[in-house]
């Protein structure tokens, strides 16, 4: 027990290490190592001793199966609490109860992003035209331009962390570190400080045909047209 325990705490250290100085500690996609910035190996994740359900495989399959009704119920709620709350908010605009509604309209609207992810994996529905319908919507929402993300995330699944050669561009701190930009994140509209990594100044340049480095190395060039178009469009 002891010795689990420093060994997590030397594993806590280093990855805090990792992050405030920004060293390139990931050379290659993500594995089940943990790594110091010397390429030592530190710790190995047993999944062994991960919980795992005891659970048949023909009833994850069954559970796996894509269905439409469940995806357009969980978009029909959303869509219903998020328009009665920012309604609540309007009406109520003027008083302390319009805090709250916001905060609750703000809290519905930033699941947009989950919304995303579940349609970018293609999961939310078994029928790919309604898939793709609301993954629209939800990429508009949540400010990513939908064909551009839909290639970065299936980079960012394939080089997980990686910075050398081919960067994951989505990692959500860079290697190295900008502790200034990474620090002024809790402060609201701080990243109109750093106007160059906003994704709408991205999305500008695509626009005009200046395509980013990440679309550079995981779009296929037949598909950078309609990055260009729909980034014209948002």
């Amino acid at each position: 027990r002891l010795e689990v325990i420093v060994q997590k705490i030397i594993v806590t250290y280093y990855f805090i290490k990792k992050i405030l100085l920004g060293k390139h500690c990931f050379s290659g996609p993500y594995s089940n190592f943990f790594w110091d910035c010397k390429n030592l190996i530190i710790m190995h994740i047993d999944l062994d001793n991960w919980y795992k359900p005891d659970l048949d495989r023909k009833e994850l399959r069954k559970l796996s199966k894509r269905k439409n009704l469940p995806g357009l119920i969980h978009f029909g709620i959303y869509f219903i609490s998020l328009f009665a709350s920012g309604y609540l908010a309007y009406i109520t605009w003027g008083t302390w109860l319009s805090f709250l509604f916001f905060f609750i309209y703000g809290t519905i609207y930033s699941f947009s992003v989950s919304n995303w992810h579940e349609t970018v994996h293609k999961t939310a529905f078994k029928t790919r035209w309604i898939n793709e319908i609301f993954y629209h919507i939800s990429s508009f929402m949540a400010d990513f331009e939908g064909f551009r993300w839909r290639w970065s995330h299936t980079f960012h699944h394939s080089y997980t962390l990686q910075t050398k050669d081919d960067y994951d561009h989505e990692i959500q701190i860079s290697r190295p570190t900008d502790l200034i930009a990474f620090f002024l994140n809790f402060i609201p509209f701080s990243d109109l400080l750093f106007p160059h990594i906003l994704i709408k100044y991205e999305v500008i340049k695509h626009a005009f045909g200046y395509f980013s480095p990440v679309v550079k190395i995981s779009a296929p060039e037949k598909h950078k047209k309609n990055i260009l178009l729909n980034s014209r469009l948002y």
